[in-house]
């Protein structure tokens, strides 16, 4: 399934670590986490994500599965 702004959004309001949401142009959307967490503590301390979302070209779109799959793997900063 493809991602949608709204589904992003559906997430971040259950999530408590997800800070905010960012609606980008060019049909992206970027999700900021609490500065105590991260979304991969390997390579450093990233805060933010950006996804493509509805009415991006559908090669490059990205689907539910890896934004999920990224916010299963929120940890800790270190």
């Amino acid at each position: 399934m493809k991602l949608t702004r709204s589904y992003i959004r559906t997430i971040a309001k259950r999530d408590p670590r997800i800070e905010e949401i960012e609606i980008c142009p060019d049909h992206q959307v970027t999700v900021w986490l609490d500065p105590k967490w991260t979304w991969n503590a390997l390579d450093g301390n990233i805060t933010c994500m950006t996804y493509n979302v509805e009415h991006s070209d559908d090669w490059c779109r990205d689907d539910v599965a890896t934004f999920l799959g990224d916010v299963k793997n929120i940890e800790l900063a270190k």
